[in-house]
């Protein structure tokens, strides 16, 4: 999937700057692309590195992990968008919207209670919500205005 990266100046202005995020007109007439928007399913993207939240042993206040799920540090959610992917629709033009957060989530190892006081842990890999990591652009089909309008 193509995400188009803004530049730090872009997304600044958009932030400030009323009006600046706001779609722009189709072009005229004959300068009609004839594109429309293309729909992006919503994506996570996890974090290369992690943690193993394993059945576990606390041994003199140690903790030992084995087996267990990989718990990524992150995972950043992909909101679904439209991008400009040069799919046809005759008399229109695909357009700039507006900017859509992307949001973290930051996640670690939890351990459930212990089993009976065994020393025998169950973890297990819980995320929290961590903020925005970041921002992408979604776009929109427009009619081109016609020349003369």
């Amino acid at each position: 999937m193509l995400i188009r990266k803004l530049a730090p100046l872009t997304l600044l202005a958009a932030a400030f700057i009323p009006g600046l995020a706001a779609a722009r007109p189709a072009p005229p007439g004959p300068d009609c692309p004839n594109e429309q928007a293309s729909n992006v399913p919503s994506k996570e993207v996890q974090s290369a590195k992690y943690r193993r939240c394993g059945v576990g042993l606390q041994l003199f206040g140690l903790d030992i992990s084995l087996f267990g799920k990989k718990c990524p540090r992150w995972i950043d959610t992909y909101p679904s968008h439209q991008e400009c992917q040069g799919e046809e629709l005759i008399g229109h033009a695909c357009v700039f919207d507006e900017l859509v957060e992307v949001t973290r989530e930051i996640c670690d190892c939890a351990d459930a209670t212990l089993i009976l006081d065994t020393g025998i842990a169950l973890p297990y890999c819980d995320c929290d919500y961590g903020g925005i990591s970041g921002y992408i652009e979604t776009f929109t089909s427009q009619p081109c205005k016609k020349k003369g309008n």
